[in-house]
């Protein structure tokens, strides 16, 4: 009887506790968050291409290119189409595996031009990737900043008046419903759990039959709607 009342306290609080909360902050303060991650993602996701042919591949290709020149002239002066595949150090090695380059093929035909034939087909993809990575990274942090103060505004519209009314009205339908999800979905496990073999010899859990909001959310237990089929 005990652990009766207790659960269906518990169910009602978590309810309650969702609906007060949803009042207090309002739905646009609540879905501020997964908005800005998930709009900025997807910016992110739609423009790095291009932001990163545009400006981050012109700024670093340049410097790239340079370096990985330099390092093969100072220190592989003595690559040849025949010894390539076998000389070439060990990161530009990886970087023609993940992209899927034939070195040899791509010394074959360079004549006296190895180390150039090598640094152009073996840098452009390292770039292209990088330039992506780095877009990618930019314009996430700056979308996050423009969707923060975009919300922030908005929210500030609708903190009083008619529109604060309504934000809290949608914040408590919001929370209200998850927190009622929420409830159903600890109701659910609970009559699982209290039936494990385990438990059968526990006492507490014998005398359990359930108060009248345990019962009403076990009603629509998803496994006996599905046993029913």
């Amino acid at each position: 009887m005990i652990l009766d009342i207790v659960i269906d306290v518990l169910l009602v609080a978590i309810v309650v506790i969702g609906a007060i909360v949803g009042i207090k902050k309002g739905f646009i303060k609540m879905a501020a968050k997964p908005v800005k991650f998930v709009a900025s993602i997807a910016l992110a996701f739609a423009i790095c291409t291009s932001v990163a042919d545009g400006f981050i591949t012109p700024l670093i290709e340049a410097p790239i290119t340079n370096y990985v020149s330099n390092f093969l002239y100072e220190n592989c002066a003595n690559l040849t189409a025949e010894n390539a595949v076998e000389e070439l150090p060990t990161l530009l090695k990886i970087a023609a595996a993940v992209f899927n380059i034939d070195v040899g093929e791509v010394t074959a035909g360079a004549g006296n031009a190895v180390l150039d034939a090598i640094v152009e087909n073996l840098t452009a993809p390292v770039i292209n990737v990088v330039s992506v990575i780095i877009s990618f990274i930019l314009v996430y942090l700056v979308a996050t900043l423009v969707f923060s103060i975009v919300l922030a505004i908005i929210n500030a519209i609708f903190s009083s008046g008619i529109f604060g009314v309504l934000n809290k009205i949608l914040g408590f339908v919001f929370t209200g419903a998850v927190a009622f999800i929420a409830s159903w979905a600890l109701a659910v496990v609970l009559e699982f759990v209290f039936h494990l073999p385990m438990l059968e010899g526990v006492e507490l859990i014998n005398e359990f039959n359930g108060g009248f909001i345990y019962s009403f959310f076990n009603t629509y237990n998803p496994i006996e709607l599905l046993l029913s089929f």
